[in-house]
C-alpha cells in the first residue's frame, strides 16, 4: 500500500487493524470497503506522525516550535477517533480521495483552524488537501514582511518594510520601477520570495522568519547605499563596497542589517524604529 510510507512499522499496522474492527459498525453507512477505510486509517496515522515531526524541524520555520498535545502518532490518532464528528468527516474526505482516483487535491489532512496556534484537539479540524494548503498560501500572504532590492546601477539597497508580500512587490515597484509580479519571484515568504539576475535582485521574506536567524543575502555585485523607506534617508558605508549582508529582526523588533566585507569582519547598521536617528554601531 503506497499510502503506508517508509516509516510505516508493525505497530501501525497491528494499530490499523485494532482500530477497523472496532469502527467497522460504520461501514454499512459509507461507500468504503473494508481495504478503503484501512487506507483511511493509514492515511490518518501517518498525518498525526507528520505533524509531530513538522513542529521539531528547524528546517519548516512555519511549524517549528508549534505547540503540540501528542508525543506518539497512534495516542493522537486514538483521541482524534474518539472527538466528536471527526471520524465521520475524516471518512467522508476519503471518500472524495478515493473517487477520484488519489488525487492529491483531494487527499485529508489535519488542518489547524488557528494557524498561529499548534496541533490540539480543540484547533484541529479534517480539510482537503487543496483547501488547506489553500488556506495557508492566504495567511502566508498577508503576514508583515521585509523586502530588500538590490540595484547594481546605483550600487543601493532599498529597505522596506510591508504588511503583506502583495503590498511589498507594490512597493518595490514604485521605488524601483522594475515591475517586478509574483510570478517571476522564487520560493514563499517563510523561506523567502527571491529573484536575482545581473542587474537586480529581490528578497520578500516574513518577519517572524528573521526573528533569532538571520538571513544572509549574498549578491553577484557590489553595494555602498541603503535607502531606508521607513525613514527616507539613505545609509552610507564609510568603508569599500560589499556583497553579503545579513538580516534579522533584534529584540526590540527593530530591523537590523550587518554588512559582512570580505576579510569577515562585520560592520553593524542598526534601523532604529520610530524617531530616532540612523545609527552605526
Amino acid at each position: 500500500m503506497k499510502t503506508k510510507g517508509s516509516y510505516w512499522t508493525r505497530r501501525n499496522e497491528v494499530f490499523c487493524k485494532e482500530m477497523l474492527e472496532s469502527i467497522e459498525f460504520q461501514q454499512d453507512k459509507l461507500a468504503l470497503s473494508s481495504n478503503d477505510m484501512k487506507i483511511t486509517l493509514v492515511l490518518l496515522l501517518n498525518s498525526c506522525r507528520n505533524s509531530i515531526s513538522r513542529v521539531k524541524d528547524k528546517s519548516k520555520r512555519t511549524y517549528y516550535g508549534k505547540e503540540h498535545e501528542f508525543n506518539n502518532s497512534r495516542e493522537m490518532a486514538v483521541a482524534l477517533i474518539e472527538k466528536e464528528n471527526f471520524l465521520q468527516e475524516w471518512f467522508r474526505c476519503c471518500e472524495m480521495y478515493i473517487k477520484n482516483d488519489y488525487k492529491l487535491e483531494h487527499r485529508p489532512t489535519l488542518g489547524r483552524i488557528d494557524h498561529d496556534k499548534g496541533y490540539t484537539l480543540d484547533n484541529l479540524e479534517v480539510q482537503g488537501y487543496s483547501n488547506n494548503t489553500s488556506s495557508r498560501m492566504r495567511e502566508r500572504s498577508s503576514i508583515e514582511c521585509v523586502a530588500i532590492v538590490a540595484l547594481k546601477a546605483s550600487e543601493k539597497l532599498i529597505l522596506l518594510e510591508c504588511s503583506s508580500g502583495k503590498k511589498a512587490i507594490e512597493k518595490i515597484n514604485e521605488f524601483s520601477d522594475l515591475g517586478v509580479t509574483l510570478n517571476m519571484l522564487k520560493g514563499n515568504l517563510t523561506s523567502g520570495l527571491r529573484r536575482l539576475n545581473k542587474e537586480y535582485s529581490v528578497l520578500i521574506i516574513g518577519k517572524e522568519s528573521l526573528m533569532g536567524t538571520p538571513e544572509i543575502m549574498e549578491l553577484p555585485f557590489p553595494f555602498t547605499e541603503i535607502n531606508y523607506e521607513k525613514h527616507n534617508s539613505l545609509i552610507s558605508r564609510p568603508n569599500d563596497s560589499v556583497t553579503k549582508i545579513s538580516m534579522y529582526i533584534d529584540e526590540k523588533d527593530a530591523v537590523r542589517i550587518d554588512w559582512i566585507d570580505e576579510e569577515k569582519t562585520i560592520n553593524y547598521v542598526n534601523i532604529i524604529q520610530g524617531d530616532e536617528k540612523d545609527t552605526w554601531q
